[in-house]
C-alpha cells in the first residue's frame, strides 16, 4: 500500500456524507492522525527508513497542520457573517419618535444587517429629541417604512442670495449641498422625490459624481398678482423635474439671470434662489411658499433594498439570484414571507405575504392577520371567521346577503323560509324522478328497432356513418337499423 493511501481513502470517504466544512475539518485531522502513527504510512520501522524520508513526512505533517488553521478560520469567517445577517435579542429599536426596524440597527455590528451600507445607524441622545442620522452619511432620519422600503431623510436645500440690483452679482451663501449615495442600499425615489428649484429668474439643474449632466428646469417671474402661490409651473418663480431611476448622487448647480424689477417669488420677492430635492408631497402641501433667506432642510425619500455590494461582490441584483445564495445570506427569513425584486436599481426586498404581517427580515416574524380584530381595513357586518391568511365572512343563521357591507344581511321571513323550504324539496323530488324514468328509457332505447322508412320517401337512400344520417336522392328501399349498439356504417344502395 502507498503511504498516502489512507488519507486519499479518508477524503473519499468523508465526501459522500459530510458538509464541505466536516470534510475539510476531518480530512485535516485524520491526515495529521495518518502522518503521526508509522503504521499508518506502511512504516515497518523507522529504522527501516532514511533520515530523508523522515523528514520528507515531517514537511508533510506541517502542511496538514497550517490546512487545519485555515479551516478553523474558514469556520469563523461564515459564523461572523451570519451573526451580522440576524437579528440579535438585545437590540435597540428606537431613537427618539422613529422606530429602527432591521435589517437597520443601531450602534452594535450584530443589530443591523452588514454588506453595503447604509443599514448601520447612529442616535444622538444629547439631542432634544433624540435624533437618527445615518452612519458615515450624517443625514437625519424622520422615518422608516418596510412595506414600502423606503426611508426619507433631511436634506438641506442648496442656496445661492444676492446683493443690489442685479439678481446675477453680488452672490453669498452656501451654493452646493451634494448628497451621494453610492455604495449603500439607498437610491432617491423617481416615483416620490422631485428636483425643484425656486428662485426668479434662475436656472437649476444637478449633476452626477462623474460630472454628468442629469436634470433641470428653469423659473421665470410674472407680476406679482398674476402670480399662484402653492404653484409650481416654471412661470411663477418656481420649477420642478422628475428624476430618473437608479439615481446614486446629486450635485446641484445653480445659475441666474439679471433680474427685472418687480419680478414675483412666488407673489413674494426674496433676495434667494434655491435648489433642493425634496419629497413631492410634501412640498407640494407644506413647502411650496417659500420666503426666506436662511438655511433650510427639506424631506427627500429614498428607495431602499437589499444590493450588492460592488466592493466585496456579495450580496444578489435580484430575487432569482438571492434564491441560490446559502441561507445566512438571503434576507426573506420569516415563513410566509417572499421577494421582490427592487423597482429601483438592483436589489431585492421581503415582504410578508398576504394575510400576513410583521417583519420578512426576523425569523418567524410574519404572522397571521386577525381579520376579524380590525373591521375598520376588513368591513364584517355579520359572522366573521378568522383562518391562516385570510377570514371568512357570512351572514347570521336565519339571514342572507351581503355580509361584507352594512346593512347587506336581511333577516329571512317565513314565506322566504318556507319558499326554499319548498323549493328544496321539489328539486330533489325532480331529479329522483327523472333518475327513474332515466334508467328504464336507456334500455328501451339502446335495444329498439327503429325504421328509417316511415320518416322518409322511397326515394331517399340513407346511411348512418359515425352517430349522422346522410340522405342521397335515388330510388331505393331503406334498411332498417336495429340497435344502437350495432355496427353504425350502413353502405349506400345502388338505383
Amino acid at each position: 500500500m502507498d503511504r498516502f493511501a489512507m488519507p486519499c481513502q479518508v477524503s473519499v470517504d468523508l465526501v459522500h456524507r459530510h458538509s464541505p466544512i466536516g470534510v475539510a475539518m476531518l480530512l485535516a485531522d485524520r491526515s495529521v492522525m495518518a502522518i503521526q502513527q508509522p503504521r499508518a504510512l506502511n512504516y515497518e520501522g523507522s529504522r527501516n527508513h532514511t533520515q530523508r524520508e523522515r523528514e520528507g513526512a515531517t514537511r508533510v505533517m506541517e502542511v496538514f497542520l497550517v490546512w487545519r488553521a485555515l479551516v478553523w478560520l474558514a469556520l469563523i469567517t461564515p459564523a461572523a457573517a451570519l451573526a451580522q445577517q440576524e437579528e440579535a435579542p438585545g437590540c435597540r429599536r428606537r431613537c427618539g419618535n422613529v422606530t429602527v426596524p432591521y435589517p437597520f440597527g443601531i450602534g452594535s455590528e450584530r443589530c443591523y444587517r452588514g454588506g453595503v451600507r447604509g443599514f448601520r445607524l447612529d442616535c444622538d441622545d444629547a439631542r432634544r429629541p433624540p435624533r437618527l442620522t445615518v452612519a458615515g452619511y450624517g443625514h437625519e432620519v424622520t422615518s422608516i417604512s418596510l412595506a414600502a422600503a423606503e426611508v426619507t431623510v433631511l436634506l438641506n436645500a442648496s442656496r445661492a442670495c444676492y446683493g443690489g440690483g442685479d439678481y446675477g452679482r453680488g452672490r453669498r451663501g452656501r451654493e452646493e449641498q451634494p448628497m451621494s449615495l453610492n455604495g449603500s442600499a439607498f437610491l432617491f425615489s423617481s416615483m416620490k422625490s422631485k428636483f425643484v428649484a425656486i428662485g426668479c429668474p434662475g436656472l437649476a439643474y444637478f449633476v452626477d459624481d462623474g460630472g454628468d449632466y442629469v436634470t433641470g428646469c428653469m423659473s421665470v417671474c410674472r407680476p406679482s398678482a398674476r402670480a399662484l402661490p402653492g404653484s409650481c409651473r416654471g412661470d411663477d418663480g418656481c420649477c420642478q423635474s422628475n428624476i430618473p431611476l437608479g439615481l446614486a448622487s446629486y450635485r446641484p448647480r445653480l445659475r441666474s439671470f439679471g433680474r427685472r424689477q418687480g419680478g414675483a417669488f412666488l407673489a413674494n420677492a426674496t433676495a434667494c434662489a434655491y435648489a433642493f430635492m425634496v419629497d413631492a408631497w410634501w412640498f407640494w402641501y407644506a413647502g411650496s411658499n417659500f420666503n426666506r433667506t436662511g438655511d433650510f432642510a427639506v424631506p427627500v425619500v429614498l428607495d431602499w433594498a437589499i444590493r450588492p455590494d460592488a466592493g466585496s461582490g456579495s450580496g444578489s441584483g435580484s430575487c432569482a439570484a438571492a434564491s441560490r445564495t446559502p441561507l445566512p445570506s438571503y434576507a426573506c427569513r420569516s415563513a410566509h414571507s417572499v421577494c421582490i425584486d427592487s423597482s429601483n436599481g438592483p436589489g431585492y426586498i421581503c415582504n410578508c405575504t398576504a394575510g400576513y404581517h410583521g417583519n420578512p427580515y426576523v425569523v418567524g416574524d410574519c404572522t397571521d392577520i386577525n381579520e376579524c380584530e380590525h373591521k375598520d381595513e376588513y368591513p364584517c357586518y355579520g359572522v366573521c371567521t378568522n383562518t391562516a391568511g385570510s377570514y371568512a365572512c357570512s351572514c347570521p343563521k336565519g339571514s342572507s346577503g351581503n355580509a361584507s357591507v352594512e346593512g347587506g344581511c336581511r333577516r329571512d321571513d317565513k314565506f322566504t323560509l318556507a319558499l326554499k323550504t319548498v323549493t328544496g324539496t321539489y328539486e330533489r323530488f325532480f331529479l329522483y324522478i327523472l333518475y327513474i324514468f332515466y334508467i328504464p328509457f336507456q334500455k328501451v332505447f339502446l335495444n329498439m328497432n327503429f325504421d328509417y322508412a316511415s320518416l322518409w320517401p322511397n326515394n331517399f337512400v340513407t346511411s348512418r356513418t359515425a352517430g349522422a344520417a346522410v340522405l342521397s336522392c335515388h330510388t331505393s328501399l331503406l334498411p332498417r337499423y336495429h340497435g344502437w349498439r350495432g355496427k353504425t356504417t350502413l353502405q349506400r344502395q345502388k338505383v
